[in-house]
């Protein structure tokens, strides 16, 4: 039985680049903070406050917390939502441990104890023993940590449930415990039950709740302990008494998560409606959906505001006005301006950077040094320089956001020079400075679509566009017209014929600038002579070593930038 967060919880892609670009946009912002404070030694602890926030950015982890009074059936809420009985359930109070249901490639059940190095595999008919007041009580093992991972489409996007033992039992620690996590908490399944509705108490933790959670889908659990008739006065009971003391509505749910449970057990769609399952449930997947990536942003966006206020209150810098920005992109979260439209940028081949140009060194290449090379000193030399103009303009994309528009503009480099330049970025490098070009390529790719175009001609980088390309054909013809011109010196030939001289390649283009025919016979039988050489050492080498096979592991989060590159630029095989 398909229930309604599976079918609801489909991407929507309109909300999802707003959501990324509106998540990339928060990320700038932090990195210009943390640049500067880089220096300053008085912002260390502003610095680590940076540093969680892009930790929590980068995690895109939202956390719906299931909080109540003891004994109101929250763990039973949660297997009725997970479809399976994995969360212990019991007649006394019961849960004792923090417990996190994430996504997990594959079904399984960590703890994770003080004093212990490692975490704890467990299965999941163990988890009484370390997250139940009867197995684990007051928390005595010290479990600092209990998940369950679950491979399940709406836990993918980095959606987390947390089960929190009950507050108001006679266990201080499990009560104190749910209090310690409140600030955790991005939104809240705040649990009563039906037979015995909303306490004092239970109004008092209530608001607490909603100073921490933005987002509190209230919830009436065990309705089938009670009349039919009697629903609807539950109902409205509580729904007076929250709007009394919070002064605001909250969505009320009534529900039977036991009946909610047995009706996915048995696949009966009749049964999962009337438990009132699949209502919390389609309301929660719209949410999860579709507000909760404002209400996680918006949170982080205050912080980010708060930590730059501090930063300024320190008297070591001036706001640039980054403030200003920050102020108005809680805005546009919030809705009271629209996003600004990202233009469409038209791939050209701007000039390269003339800082990073200019300071390439051209000088050297022809001296004593470069000949002792096995390989060719020309492609060495062209090597080397687009080894260094690539490191210079690494480090001006990862910290420059006009380097990186750029490189945007130009449309990248041809194949081979795209995996050059990747094959020297970290991965996050290469999501940081890739993620922006492929971004605008599926702009243009969409806006191709609906103009009703099919040719991509212009979305493809070849070599006559490549602006590497271009820089390093104007090297290498000034790289053979100096070597031609040294060649006409009697030190220079015999510099030349005393190494391996040039490759094929370039060779063939050195001979028509060589103007003395039988000067020209001379380089190629220099040439013929020393490949010949080469052929009888790789024989015997092949004669005395066997061949080595090399594996490569994929990690599917951290070669993501692999996977973009290579549909940009396609295999990174074809360009060696």
């Amino acid at each position: 039985m398909q229930t309604a967060l599976f079918q609801s919880m489909q991407p929507d892609l309109a909300s999802l680049e707003r959501y990324t670009s509106l998540k990339a946009k928060l990320a700038s912002f932090l990195r210009r903070q943390m640049q500067q404070m880089e220096k300053v030694e008085q912002a260390e602890d502003l610095k680590d406050a940076l540093e969680d926030l892009f930790a929590a950015l980068a995690a895109d982890c939202f956390r719906l917390a299931v909080l109540g009074q003891f004994k109101r059936g929250k763990s039973s809420l949660m297997n009725a939502i997970l479809g399976k009985a994995l969360l212990p359930t019991g007649v006394l109070p019961l849960t004792s441990v923090v417990t996190t249901i994430k996504y997990g490639p594959k079904a399984q059940a960590i703890i994770e104890k003080e004093g212990l190095l490692l975490p704890k595999q467990i299965e999941f008919s163990q988890l009484a023993e370390y997250i139940t007041e009867k197995g684990n009580p007051s928390n005595e093992q010290k479990v600092r940590r209990a998940e369950i991972e679950l491979p399940l489409p709406f836990l993918r996007r980095g959606v987390e449930f947390v089960d929190t033992p009950g507050v108001g039992s006679s266990i201080a620690a499990n009560t104190a415990a749910t209090r310690e996590f409140l600030p955790k908490c991005d939104a809240a399944l705040f649990v009563t039950g039906a037979d015995a509705p909303l306490n004092e108490a239970e109004l008092d933790f209530l608001c607490e709740v909603g100073e921490a959670a933005p987002q509190i889908f209230f919830i009436i659990n065990k309705i089938d302990a009670i009349s039919p008739s009697e629903r609807q006065e539950v109902a409205e009971f509580c729904a007076a008494a929250v709007k009394k003391r919070l002064g605001r509505d909250l969505p009320i749910f009534a529900v039977s998560a036991r009946q909610g449970l047995l009706a996915k057990d048995e696949g009966s769609e009749e049964e999962y409606a009337q438990s009132g399952i699949k209502a919390l449930e389609e309301d929660l997947a719209k949410f999860l959906a579709k507000r909760r990536s404002k209400v996680m942003l918006i949170k982080l966006s205050k912080k980010a505001q708060d930590i730059w206020q501090q930063f300024l209150a320190l008297g070591v810098a001036e706001d640039d006005g980054l403030g200003l920005e920050l102020q108005s992109f809680e805005k546009i979260l919030r809705g009271e301006i629209d996003l600004p439209q990202k233009s469409i940028i038209l791939p050209q081949a701007p000039a390269l950077s003339e800082h990073l140009v200019h300071t390439i060194s051209e000088d050297g290449w022809l001296g004593e040094a470069a000949w002792h090379t096995t390989g060719c000193p020309i492609c060495q030399h062209l090597s080397d320089t687009c080894f260094a103009f690539f490191r210079q303009w690494q480090y001006a994309l990862e910290k420059d956001a006009a380097a990186r528009q750029e490189f945007v503009s130009g449309g990248g480099y041809c194949q081979m020079h795209t995996w050059q330049f990747v094959n020297i970025l970290s991965p996050y490098a290469a999501s940081l400075i890739y993620s922006d070009l492929a971004q605008n390529v599926v702009l243009q790719m969409k806006k191709k679509l609906s103009d009703g175009e099919k040719d991509i001609a212009n979305l493809v980088i070849d070599k006559e566009h490549c602006s590497i390309c271009a820089m390093l054909e104007e090297e290498q013809a000034k790289c053979l017209k100096e070597l031609s011109e040294s060649l006409l010196q009697e030190a220079g030939r015999v510099r030349y014929f005393a190494s391996q001289g040039i490759c094929l390649n370039h060779l063939h283009k050195l001979l028509p600038l060589i103007s003395d025919s039988s000067f020209s016979k001379a380089l190629i039988e220099h040439a013929a002579s020393y490949l010949a050489q080469a052929v009888e050492d790789m024989q015997t080498f092949a004669l005395k070593h066997e061949a080595i096979a090399h594996k490569r592991e994929n990690i599917e989060e951290k070669d993501a930038y692999y996977r973009a590159v290579t549909r940009l630029a396609g295999s990174a095989k074809q360009s060696l």
